[in-house]
């Protein structure tokens, strides 16, 4: 949508100089023909850029292709750095001809109405290339400044930035149950049904149910994102969540913190859960 915005706004920049530098030679081959022979009433911007026949004749000969591609180059020349407010004064109006510099003057005021829209539609289109970024600042932005203002430890502080950064990297800034909020009930069940189908088959209590309570359970299920190194549960600890491990890998440790396995794409808590 923005690069066909660009172009968009890029042809009409285009196709008003187009027309400009048109009207502004048109102007100055009038001139040079309504004062044809008379070198003192010649007073145009082409004929002292030399671009046009001292003693023109109508009808006469066709200019050569390399007089009319000058004439064009020209003018566009002046009707862009017009357009744009440059004005580098190289190609200007004469000064004896009221409808040069009466033109010149129209399409200053239509170049600072253009230049003003250029600029709102660059900032338009610039704001939206990394909108999702902007609010993913602002939300931590705020975050920041909630810590500041309750004088949070600074580990603690450190954890909610890798919080923060670990869910920009995995999932654009987007919460778990705020990317399911996202679409329609119908679908909400397909989807987690297809990222937890392997494990939740082989779950004891569920690979035998019916298809309509597998439903159920899948609807109950909420999309979490944990950070490295973050403990889940304690031995110990009463046990109210059951765990799908959908990406990642969990490692299980003994009271004496020393690892003994490590997990991945399966379902854990199950005997804590059932209180076995």
């Amino acid at each position: 949508k923005n690069p066909l915005k660009l172009l968009k706004l890029l042809l009409i920049i285009l196709l008003l100089a187009h027309l400009n530098s048109c009207v502004f030679f048109a102007i100055a081959n009038f001139n040079q023909h309504a004062n044809s022979g008379n070198i003192d009433g010649q007073r145009n911007w082409a004929n002292s850029e030399g671009l046009v026949d001292q003693s023109p004749q109508c009808p006469g000969t066709a200019a050569p292709l390399k007089t009319v591609s000058q004439q064009y180059t020209a003018g566009l020349y002046w009707a862009m750095a017009t357009i744009s407010t440059v004005g580098y004064g190289d190609i200007t109006g004469d000064l004896d001809s009221m409808q040069e510099i009466l033109y010149s003057t129209l399409i200053l005021i239509v170049g600072m109405l253009v230049y003003t829209l250029v600029i709102a539609s660059l900032e338009d289109i610039v704001s939206q290339l990394d909108v999702t970024s902007s609010l993913y600042k602002m939300k931590t932005d705020k975050v920041n400044t909630y810590a500041q203002i309750q004088c949070l430890p600074e580990p603690l502080k450190a954890k909610l930035g890798a919080y923060y950064e670990h869910l920009w990297r995995s999932h654009l800034g987007v919460k778990g149950e705020k990317l399911m909020n996202y679409i329609p009930t119908f679908l909400k069940s397909d989807l987690i049904t297809e990222m937890t189908s392997p494990y939740i088959q082989e779950t004891f209590f569920i690979k035998d149910c019916k298809a309509d309570v597998v439903a159920q359970v899948v609807h109950s299920l909420v999309l979490e994102i944990f950070l490295p190194d973050e403990c889940l549960f304690r031995e110990g600890e009463r046990c109210d969540v059951l765990y799908f491990i959908c990406k990642g890998s969990i490692n299980l440790f003994t009271a004496q913190h020393v690892k003994f396995k490590t997990v991945s794409h399966c379902a854990i808590g199950q005997s804590s859960f059932f209180m076995f």
